[in-house]
C-alpha cells in the first residue's frame, strides 16, 4: 500500500484523482469482503454486530488517514474485542425489532381503537428505534459507555442531539442499497453495499464528534463528549 501511496504522489491531475478513486473503491471491496465472513464466523445472527463494530473501526481508522493498516487483522482485533458486548446489543435491537413486527401483524385481527393505539405506540417506539440504531455500532467500537443499557441511551441521546447527523446515517445506510437495486446493480450488494454506507458514516460522525490522535489508546475525549452531549439531551 505504501508503493501505491508513492505512486499517487508521483502522479498529477486526472490520472492521480483516477489512481485514488481505484485505492479507495479496491479497500471498500475488501472491506466488505471481511465483513460477510466475520459475519458468517458468528453465525450471522452472532456475527452482524461483532463486524460491523469492525468495519466501523477500520473506516475509521481510514478517516484519520491510517490507510496502510492490515484489514484483516485490524478487524479480527476488533471483532474479538467488542464481540461480548456488541453481541448483546445487536440482539436486543433484533428482539425488539421482531416484536415490533409481531406486534404490528397481530394487531391487525383487534377491533379498530386498541388496533389504532397499538398501531401509535408501534411507530413512536420505531421512531425511538430509528434514532439510536445508526449510532450503536460507532459507540461500542469508541468503547463511548460501559454496558448494554448505556449504550442505548447514549445512542438514543446523540440520535436526539444530533438530527441531522442520524438522518444522514440513515439515508445513507438504507439509501445506498435501495440505490443500486434501482438502478439495477442488485449484483453489486455483495460487494460494496454494506462498505459504502459504513465508509461514509464514519467519516460524517468523525466530523461531529472528533477523537484527538492523541487520545486515541484511552477514548476519554470522545467519552467526554458523548457524556456532554447525553446529560443535554437525555430524555
Amino acid at each position: 500500500m505504501s508503493a501505491a501511496r508513492s505512486t499517487t504522489r508521483r502522479l498529477s491531475g486526472p490520472i492521480a484523482g483516477l489512481d485514488m478513486a481505484l485505492q479507495w473503491g479496491v479497500r471498500l471491496v475488501w472491506l466488505n469482503l471481511w465483513w460477510g465472513l466475520l459475519t458468517l464466523a458468528g453465525g450471522v445472527l452472532l456475527g452482524f454486530g461483532p463486524a460491523t463494530v469492525a468495519a466501523h473501526g477500520v473506516a475509521r481508522r481510514w478517516v484519520r488517514g491510517e490507510v496502510e493498516l492490515s484489514v484483516p487483522r485490524t478487524m479480527w482485533q476488533l471483532w474479538r474485542e467488542h464481540w461480548r458486548r456488541s453481541v448483546a446489543i445487536s440482539l436486543v435491537a433484533v428482539a425488539v425489532l421482531t416484536a415490533l413486527v409481531a406486534t404490528l401483524w397481530l394487531a391487525r385481527s383487534q377491533p379498530p381503537i386498541p388496533q389504532a393505539v397499538t398501531q401509535g405506540l408501534v411507530i413512536v417506539i420505531l421512531i425511538v428505534m430509528a434514532a439510536l440504531l445508526p449510532h450503536l455500532a460507532w459507540l461500542t467500537e469508541r468503547g463511548a459507555q460501559p454496558d448494554v443499557a448505556r449504550t442505548y441511551l447514549t445512542a438514543l441521546a446523540v440520535g436526539l442531539g444530533r438530527p441531522v447527523l442520524t438522518v444522514v446515517l440513515l439515508v445513507v445506510t438504507l439509501g445506498w442499497p435501495a440505490l443500486l437495486i434501482a438502478v439495477g446493480w442488485p449484483g453489486l450488494l455483495p460487494v460494496c453495499a454494506v462498505a459504502v454506507p459504513i465508509a461514509i458514516s464514519a467519516w460524517c460522525v468523525e466530523r461531529v464528534f472528533p477523537v484527538r490522535k492523541d487520545a486515541m489508546g484511552s477514548q476519554h475525549n470522545h467519552q467526554d463528549t458523548v457524556s456532554d452531549t447525553t446529560n443535554r439531551h437525555r430524555p
